[in-house]
């Protein structure tokens, strides 16, 4: 028993989850969505902040909450990725994304539709939402990791 650990593991009562669960913190998933989403918006309202909120809504905002994920539970917050059930979840994910992207995105800056942007980006943040939390699901399922 000398290579026990000392340390007890998470989800002892203090609201956090065993690291080798793999599923990601209760705000990952609302702040990945949230960070899609400000980047459609930046789109929607325009000027200097069309090249700016693309990047920090899509490229930084994904990648410190993946950051702060991983250090939050010890592991790969992207382990989801790997679980067989959530593998062609992610690739009607991203299909979903593209579609919602081109058509509001063509909508907005095609038509000049105002608005559609911006509801582009919460269509977003509902798929990041739904989908990653089923994916988190289906991680924690016997056999499915």
């Amino acid at each position: 028993m000398a290579n026990e650990s000392v340390h007890p593991p998470h989800g002892t009562g203090d609201g956090r989850q065993d690291a080798s669960s793999g599923r990601s913190p209760w705000w990952y998933y609302p702040g990945l969505g949230a960070s899609l989403a400000v980047a459609f918006v930046c789109i929607d309202i325009g000027g200097s902040l069309v090249p700016a909120g693309p990047i920090a809504g899509a490229v930084l905002g994904p990648t410190l909450l993946t950051w702060a994920a991983s250090r939050s539970r010890g592991s790969a917050a992207t382990k989801a990725l790997s679980a067989t059930g959530s593998r062609n979840l992610f690739g009607l994910y991203l299909v979903l994304l593209g579609l919602v992207t081109a058509v509001g995105l063509g909508l907005g800056l095609g038509t000049d539709l105002t608005g559609a942007a911006s509801v582009a980006g919460l269509v977003a943040l509902a798929l990041t939402v739904v989908l990653g939390r089923q994916a988190d699901r289906n991680v924690a399922r016997p056999g499915h990791s």
